[in-house]
């Protein structure tokens, strides 16, 4: 019988070869298309590896990828229009010089919520999407609070806390939400039934609204909302962050903070929250709204691996 300390070391020599054996760099340099000037500090994302990187200070990049096969990789940067190129990787290195045009409507957003990413003008399902700044800035209490703002959404609520979407009427099991590629389904019942989802740590929302939600089955009727976690760390990067909001009417206080790091082959990170609201002050000489307070703590903590035969992440 094969001791556990030979097993371990085979199991480590095996993904060493593979790694080694497959690794490829994907590089270039990211320039504007009007002056021809290098864009520092680009974000490039490849969504299918979730691993990316960001440009120099000369507009130069390079991503390490442990894997062969077809990827899409996005090429952002602020006031810009974003692009999406689709590669094939073989056993080779890979260049890609990009130019991008400048924009003050950021367009051509990164769409995955049917499964293959692309740009909005050429995907057939109509997908508003809900960016982390405006989640961010957002000075309402919680998730559904946020989205109910949204034109065709409402809320159903049932305290400070509580609140389930409707999507152009129609709520609880017509509306079908995903978080992490998983279905959620805890709004689709009671009243006391809320999304169930904490506002911390989201890269963005993506929504899908009439008839193409029915793609996702007969219970999506109302429509579709995605939910997607932050994106990792640049590679080779530890990155960290911290926020605080104070809300006057209820007298709440909210805070997180996060920390995450990419390697070659693995990335994670680990964010925590905390709100907390007194009952919520109706205006004028009406007083508070009784039991309307609430308490939230929030831990969440991701893990991946990229590697030539797995590529693998929760």
């Amino acid at each position: 019988m094969i001791c556990l300390k030979t097993q371990i070391l085979f199991i480590w020599l095996l993904c060493v070869i593979s790694i080694s054996s497959a690794q490829n760099f994907i590089s270039g340099k990211i320039t504007d298309g009007n002056t021809a000037e290098a864009l520092p500090y680009a974000h490039v994302f490849i969504p299918e590896l979730q691993t990316g990187t960001l440009s120099n200070d000369s507009g130069f990049f390079q991503v390490r990828v442990n894997a062969k096969g077809t990827f899409h990789i996005q090429f952002s940067y602020l006031g810009y229009e974003t692009d999406i190129k689709q590669v094939i990787l073989g056993t080779g290195n890979l260049s890609l010089d990009i130019s991008l045009n400048s924009s003050v409507i950021e367009s051509h957003d990164i769409v995955i919520s049917t499964g293959y990413p692309g740009k909005q003008d050429e995907n057939p399902v109509k997908v508003v999407q809900v960016p982390k700044m405006v989640l961010e800035h957002s000075g309402a209490p919680t998730l559904m609070s946020t989205l109910s703002t949204i034109p065709g959404i409402q809320m159903i609520n049932s305290g400070g806390n509580t609140g389930k979407p409707v999507i152009r009427g129609l709520g609880y099991n017509r509306v079908v939400t995903f978080a992490q590629g998983v279905r959620i389904e805890n709004q689709q019942w009671g009243d006391e039934h809320g999304l169930g989802i904490t506002n911390i740590g989201i890269e963005k929302i993506e929504i899908v609204k009439g008839p193409s939600s029915l793609l996702y089955g007969s219970d999506a009727m109302g429509g579709v909302i995605h939910v997607y976690d932050e994106k990792p760390a640049a590679q080779g990067k530890i990155e960290g962050d911290y926020g605080a909001k104070y809300f006057s009417n209820s007298l709440g206080i909210f805070s997180d903070a996060g920390i995450k790091a990419s390697g070659k082959v693995f990335r994670g990170g680990i964010r925590a929250g905390y709100q907390n609201h007194a009952d919520y002050a109706m205006g004028g000489k009406q007083g508070r709204a009784s039991n309307s307070r609430f308490d939230e703590r929030t831990l969440k903590a991701n893990v991946g691996i990229n590697l030539p035969w797995l590529i693998s992440g929760f």
